[in-house]
């Protein structure tokens, strides 16, 4: 929330599940990504780093 208002376009967060949707609803600008809750947290988040 803060980088969307020092000015960064777009940004990524990755949260829970149950976190996902109300974290949507704050702006169009947000990416969510709701993997913590999920086994293979470690992989999934591994893909995105390197494009982060």
């Amino acid at each position: 929330m803060t980088a969307l208002r020092t000015g960064a376009d777009i940004v990524h967060i990755f949260c829970a599940k149950n976190a996902a949707i109300p974290i949507k609803s704050f702006s169009p600008d947000l990416i969510v990504h709701p993997l913590l809750d999920s086994k293979s947290f470690s992989d999934d988040i591994g893909k995105w780093l390197p494009r982060l």
